[in-house]
């Protein structure tokens, strides 16, 4: 478990705290930016109520390394260094995609992009993380190694091995600064409790930190000795995006990152103080879906490089066809991750009662997020409230199957957001009644905070014959800028630009 899973700060001042922490640790000489490696996971770890460190298996990480060799070899046979813009392509993201009137395998979120690229100027730098579960191996690993469409890709595992083979001495002396670096700072201490805290398990991140500082280091290397000009980035403030975005920063080489998810105030990725604006820690420009979040991230002490392009995947809307005369309801639930356990659980279980209560003129299923993987939970949790039917939906396209529903329900995942593009009515569970999507106070959704409030609100809208929308326009201006099929001509135009 965490060594500070007990006291359970509260989001808000850990946010604060990291802050401060950075203020203070640059006052007394040193350089902050490794804190930003592990700023996500740091933040979990000090307000999840139930976060416990992830473990790999022997075994998994065995198949990793069997397949990481694989990649190499295969990486060495396509290395190509000649393309002046890269888009970093991760593997995790990959899943069946309807494009073209049919399924096919490719990047969940960038597949319309991906359509629209020139091969001969744009490669793909490829790489994935370690999973923790070794079934996923079991399901994905052709896609591990097969070259999708045949795209340019650099391998990781090519760039981090030619480097380390090449600059051995180098990759020593970063390991060993590093571990001066932690040593040094283990001799302060803080009065802050939760600034304590912070530092406490920031120095318990050691090894990591020198593994993600030798990334960068090797990426440096790379695009040093590289034609790159610009580089398009997603989850940049992940560690193994990071180590990308600062290796590229560090060559002269300009970043792009692209809004891939919702954004919300107790976002450990969005949110910085005054002291983190004043460090060159982020990408040279953001692309948001829309204004809303453009306006989010400048308040939230980013620097003003920010515009809007829109929703990438909204470019497949143009293409698909609602459902119209059907007789049969269908409701879907999309659930979301949340750092504390037993916040997911009862959220499951309030919408599960209510669907244990409808009969066969009303089909219900749940929607896990991609990110989850236990999903076998839900299933347990809908059997300890008496429902056992749980219909889950794990494979097809989220746009297709919105084409399909007729309501949705959720805490605060983005498919809440996505269902408006649709004019789907949105119902929000929070027994908290925080609104962190904000779903609620910008007039999109209602929210239930018990089961009895959303059998109530959804026996009132599969009876409502008509859907207001006006709020929805106002939204989607606001949140995805414009829904025209073109947002892949947006984002390419700045990343193309001269």
């Amino acid at each position: 478990m965490s060594v500070f899973s007990s006291n359970n700060f509260e989001s808000k001042d850990v946010l604060c705290a990291m802050s401060q922490y950075v203020k203070l640790i640059h006052s007394k000489g040193f350089d902050p930016k490794l804190f930003y490696y592990n700023r996500p996971r740091l933040f979990l770890s000090l307000t999840s109520k139930s976060f416990a460190k992830p473990v790999r298996s022997k075994r998994t990480v065995l198949i990793f390394l069997i397949i990481s060799t694989m990649r190499l070899f295969k990486g060495f046979l396509s290395f190509k260094r000649n393309r002046s813009f890269l888009i970093v392509d991760t593997r995790e993201s990959y899943t069946k995609v309807f494009k073209n009137n049919e399924y096919s395998e490719d990047n969940s979120i960038l597949s319309n992009l991906y359509t629209h690229l020139d091969w001969k100027k744009i490669g793909l730098l490829d790489r994935f993380n370690v999973p923790f579960d070794s079934n996923f191996f079991k399901k994905n690993w052709f896609r591990l190694v097969q070259n999708i469409s045949a795209r340019p890709r650099l391998y990781e595992e090519v760039i981090l091995f030619k480097y380390f083979v090449s600059h051995l001495s180098d990759w020593w002396k970063t390991s060993t600064s590093c571990d001066q670096f932690f040593t040094n700072l283990a001799t302060h201490s803080f009065d802050d409790e939760a600034v304590q805290a912070i530092h406490e398990q920031f120095l318990s991140y050691r090894k990591s930190t020198r593994f993600f500082l030798w990334k960068e280091e090797a990426y440096q290397w790379f695009f040093k000795s590289s034609k790159v000009k610009r580089i398009l980035i997603l989850d940049e403030y992940s560690p193994n995006q990071k180590c990308i975005l600062n290796g590229a920063s560090r060559s002269g080489v300009e970043c792009l990152a692209l809004q891939h998810g919702g954004m919300h105030d107790l976002h450990p990725g969005y949110v910085y103080g005054v002291e983190d604006k004043e460090l060159n820690i982020f990408p040279d420009h953001f692309l948001t879906w829309g204004s809303g979040f453009t306006d989010f991230l400048l308040k939230s002490n980013w620097p003003k490089d920010v515009s809007e392009v829109g929703h990438l995947r909204t470019d497949i809307i143009p293409q698909l066809t609602r459902k119209s005369g059907s007789k049969m309801k269908k409701i879907m639930f999309a659930s979301q991750p949340h750092k504390d356990e037993n916040y997911t659980e009862n959220t499951a279980k309030l919408v599960f009662r209510a669907f244990a209560t409808f009969d066969k003129k009303v089909q219900v299923y749940m929607r896990p997020h991609p990110l989850e993987r236990d999903i076998g939970k839900y299933r347990k949790w809908a059997e300890e409230v008496g429902y056992t039917n749980l219909d889950m939906d794990t494979d097809s396209d989220l746009y297709v199957a919105l084409c399909d529903t007729d309501i949705v329900i959720t805490a605060f995942s983005t498919v809440g957001q996505e269902a408006i593009y649709f004019n789907i009515p949105l119902i929000t569970v929070d027994y908290l009644n925080r609104d962190i999507a904000h779903y609620v106070q910008e007039g999109v959704a209602q929210n239930a905070a018990t089961t009895e409030e959303l059998l109530m609100i959804l026996k009132n809208k599969l009876e409502a014959s008509n859907i207001e929308t006006k709020s929805n326009e106002e939204y989607i201006k606001k949140h995805a800028h414009k829904i025209d099929g073109r947002v892949s001509e947006r984002i390419l135009k700045k990343l193309l630009s001269e």
